[in-house]
């Protein structure tokens, strides 16, 4: 190109380079800058690197405006919509895809379908010799695709709008027309034309305009122009053993594969690939992603420029570029990855579930803690306000979804706890109606679900995002701005369009759109490149891996074709699974000699299943083999990955962790808890590790918020309903007030009753199943009526929901809630109503289940404590109780051994694991002891 240019230079501007990707654009660029310097001059003016589609598409007159990519698919939905007979049962979207790629196949290879259905419906039906039933099938495809086609083009013109395949392929025909005769265009890279690209390009040769740089030989270069003369390349030892390798005998009078291996190792004693390229078979994907940043990190090591790692499987080019950049190595992704992977994307589709879901809290905290919500400089404040609601409204309350719940919980909190803080229930409150205001738009069409315009849906979910200052933030981060651009790009293509759809349609053309389009972030300067095979047309690197070169992949599996086999294909004019297997293949052996040491991994298994290595890697390491006696495999490189040594580690004296043992940890005197209450008292006991883990560090797990009342929960709404039956509760009918007997039974069972019904009565609007729940406890009144009868004859109800505290020494502070507190000339009594699992006895009368002793130490003159058990099979019981001399006995010695535990724990006594099975079977804390490490 310099020497072309060389009485114009510095002056390229006249010079269009196209190329199939603009990935090998910046090293074209640096080699031409070189050239020029070389020449004399230390700049350049030009040229222009373009896409070879994109350019003409810019360049060439439109006669009408183009249909867009998103329009495309709406027209032939409604195309097929016009059909329904056609489309049976199939999903619309999926057949709309494939009828687009075979529209495009069409206009790219062929001239079209024919006006006459007939003409086409025999025409496809010879090229496929079947029986009547099959031929009668065929005829009904073709019959489809024809009507279809029609339909499509139809609507074109009704639309005023040009096809963006035909206008592209009648650009490239008449280029003669539009085409500056002052431009020179080389084209370097393609593998692949259609049959109008060659035509263009051939004729740009022919007229002198054009210069093609092809990697081909003869025959390969003549197939793809239509013309002969091309010079052919000097093919190097490398490449004449992989056209050895890789080419199947193509008759009897080839050489077999073992024949043909001695033959080329007597010209070559020594392998050409001996040194150069290596085979690393992992065992599993984490050995798979640390054998590829080892090889990067010790070729970095050795001195190399330019290392390349080209793999379609993402979700390994993921894990590689995250232990890179452990290593403080920062990647050009030239490879880029689909939108709907991106974090942008992510608050988007969440957003979209949250006002789907009425406001569910999973998806709506994802959206809150995102960056995409509010400005940087009011983070901070917004997070806390979020927390709190988190914590104090969805986990505590357990509250799962709608709007209307969270507020009136908000308002409950604030007016039961007063110290909750009017300044936190306004933010959370604010808060709440921003979500409702910003989820306005979109909750309008949910509710209305008739089909609408895409402008509506659009126009709503931009409304929508603004409001919730999501789209702001988009323009301030590369992948939003991508996200916005399709977004606009959706809406600018819908002028004209009739189409009606409903909620769940636009959903589906959304997150298609955000699947289909890629999200390139702007490249960093590196000398690692990540690459998809996509990219790699005119790509040379020091070094090279080719990364999950399994079958799945090199080349992988023919895709589904809806409409029409290979061979009628073929005889279509239509490329089929061949063609696109045998450019995968030139890609992949144009790859192995773009670099003088190369890397071919892949994987022994995914997920438990097999994976097989590609046919051509296996067909190489055979004919090596063969050759030389040697497959190329490294039998060192996983081995060395798994050395800790090879591994990159974080910085700092931070000690290796070793063989787990019983934890037993000394807790500074600090962290020691003063104020005990009877689930932390009862923690000590039941295991001092797990005291140490959730009461002197805070460790507190998440708590599960669940749409369905738990046994916990229901246990609430008991306590409350008693609570209200005996001493009175805000929003809930009662006090009885009056001493119960048989006379009055029936009026007490009945406004017990009806406070449950209502203590229930959000519960059972929220989820019919919670009605089991009530219907359950409604069961049990009469037995608890019976039960109060008999134990009002020596107790009377003296308090309900009392709090209790009390100083035993230095500091030492017990206190509880009890929830019921009686009296009788003896003394109080103090009953703790259980809904579930109670104590033994045994263990009560031991000192093990300390729940009552507690409780007993918080009151004066305290003669009795026991557990009411109110269960559907037993009616209510005591399953245990202390009273009298053993109370008190056994209450000082409960208290005297709490003293002593703190005092040691305070002076450095160590809290060991007990690795009790009970204890152990329900501890959220298993994962810090790690019991089963060494328990053994």
């Amino acid at each position: 190109m310099i020497a072309r240019s060389a009485d114009r230079l510095p002056d390229l501007d006249h010079v269009v380079i196209l190329l199939p990707d603009l990935t090998a654009a910046r090293p074209l660029r640096r080699h031409l800058l070189a050239a020029a310097g070389a020449a004399g001059h230390g700049a350049l003016l030009g040229p222009h690197f373009a896409v070879m589609r994109s350019w003409v598409l810019e360049q060439a007159p439109l006669p009408r405006p183009l249909l867009g990519e998103h329009a495309r698919e709406l027209l032939v939905i409604e195309a097929l919509r016009a059909h329904p007979a056609l489309l049976a049962d199939h999903d619309p979207w999926l057949v709309a895809d494939s009828l687009l790629r075979l529209f495009d196949d069409l206009a790219g290879h062929s001239d079209g379908l024919d006006d006459d259905p007939a003409h086409f419906e025999q025409r496809v039906r010879a090229s496929l010799g079947a029986p009547a039933e099959g031929l009668a099938a065929l005829s009904r495809e073709a019959g489809l695709v024809h009507t279809l086609w029609r339909a499509w083009r139809e609507q074109l013109a009704a639309l005023g709008r040009e096809e963006i395949q035909t206008h592209y392929v009648h650009a490239l025909d008449t280029h003669a027309d539009w085409l500056d005769p002052r431009l020179r265009v080389f084209a370097a890279g393609f593998e692949t034309l259609l049959p109008a690209e060659a035509r263009f390009l051939a004729g740009l040769m022919r007229a002198g305009q054009g210069e093609v740089v092809v990697q081909a030989d003869d025959d390969a270069a003549a197939a793809l122009f239509g013309i002969d003369g091309t010079e052919p390349p000097a093919r190097s030892p490398v490449g004449e053993l992989l056209a050895q390798a890789l080419e199947p005998a193509r008759g009897p009078e080839d050489a077999p594969l073992a024949e043909r291996a001695r033959r080329f190792a007597a010209t070559h004693p020594q392998s050409p690939l001996a040194g150069r390229l290596r085979v690393f078979r992992a065992l599993d994907a984490e050995q798979h992603a640390m054998g590829i940043d080892l090889a990067v990190r010790q070729w970095l090591l050795a001195g190399k420029q330019t290392i390349g790692v080209v793999s379609d499987d993402r979700r390994l080019a993921r894990r590689v570029r995250a232990l890179l950049e452990r290593a403080g190595l920062v990647l050009q992704d030239s490879a880029g990855w689909a939108l709907s992977t991106t974090s942008a994307a992510a608050v988007l589709e969440r957003w979209l579930e949250a006002v789907e879901e009425d406001y569910a809290c999973q998806p709506l905290l994802d959206v809150l803690k995102s960056p995409f919500v509010c400005p940087a400089a009011e983070r901070e404040a917004h997070l806390a306000t979020v927390h709190r609601f988190e914590q104090d409204v969805v986990r505590h309350e357990n509250i799962a979804r709608d709007l209307d719940r969270y507020r009136w919980h908000v308002d409950w909190r604030l007016k039961r706890l007063p110290a909750w803080g009017e300044e936190a229930g306004r933010a959370v409150r604010d808060l709440l109606d921003r979500l409702d205001e910003a989820g306005a738009p979109l909750r309008g069409l949910l509710l209305d679900d008739r089909p609408r315009p895409p402008r509506a849906y659009l126009d709503a979910l931009e409304d929508s995002l603004r409001r919730l200052g999501v789209w702001q933030r988009f323009g301030e981060d590369a992948a939003g701005q991508r996200i916005q651009q399709e977004l606009t790009a959706m809406h600018a293509e819908l002028d004209g369009h009739a189409l009606a759809i409903d909620w769940t349609e636009f959903r589906t053309w959304l997150g298609r759109t955000l699947e289909s389009h890629n999200f390139r972030p702007a490249l960093a300067s590196s000398p690692v490149q990540l690459l998809g095979l996509e990219q790699t047309p005119l790509t040379r690197f020091d070094a090279l891996i080719v990364a999950g070169a399994d079958r799945a992949r090199l080349p992988g599996t023919p895709p589904a074709q809806p409409f029409f086999n290979d061979h009628v294909r073929r005889d279509l004019g239509l490329p089929g699974w061949a063609e696109t297997r045998d450019a995968v293949k030139a890609r992949f052996r144009g790859l192995l000699q773009s670099a003088n040491d190369v890397l071919l991994t892949y994987q022994g298994e995914d997920a438990g299943e097999p994976l097989l290595p590609s046919p051509w890697l296996e067909a190489i390491q055979g004919f090596h083999r063969l050759a030389w006696g040697d497959d190329l495999t490294d039998t060192t490189l996983g081995r060395m990955a798994l050395r800790p040594e090879a591994q990159v580690r974080p910085t700092g004296d931070l000690p290796l962790p070793g063989i787990p043992t019983r934890p037993a940890p000394t807790v500074p005197a600090a962290l020691v808890p003063d104020r005990y209450s009877a689930s932390r008292h009862q923690q000590l006991i039941d295991c001092p590790y797990r005291f140490f883990a959730a009461q002197c560090l805070k460790l507190q797990p998440p708590e599960e918020i669940s749409e369905l009342l738990s046994k916990a929960d229901y246990g609430e709404r008991v306590h409350a309903c008693l609570e209200a039956f005996h001493g009175g509760r805000d929003g809930l009918p009662g006090p009885f007030g009056r001493p119960l007997n048989h006379a009055n039974r029936a009026e007490a069972e009945a406004l017990l009753d009806q406070i449950a019904q209502q203590a229930f009565a959000r519960d059972t609007e929220d989820n019919f199943q919670h009605r089991g729940w009530l219907a359950r406890w409604r069961a049990l009144i009469p037995a608890y009526i019976d039960w109060q009868i008999r134990r009002q004859t020596d107790w009377q109800v003296e308090q309900t929901e009392v709090g209790g505290e009390r100083t035993l020494t230095d500091g030492l502070v017990l206190r509880g809630r009890l929830d019921r507190v009686d009296r009788s000339p003896e003394g109080r009594g103090i009953i703790d109503y259980k809904t579930g699992g109670t104590p033994r006895q045994q263990d009560v009368d031991q000192g093990e289940a300390v729940q009552l002793t507690t409780y007993a130490l918080l009151l004066d003159n305290v003669r009795r404590v026991e557990y009411l058990k109110l269960d559907p099979r037993e009616g209510a019981k005591v399953p245990a109780a202390l009273e009298g001399e053993a109370l008190d006995d056994l209450k000082d010695a409960v208290a005297q051994r709490l003293t002593h535990l703190r005092q040691a724990i305070s002076a450095g006594a160590p809290l060991p694991a007990w690795g009790d099975p009970t204890t152990c079977s329900y501890c959220e804390m298993s994962g810090l002891c790690r019991r089963e490490a060494w328990k053994g």
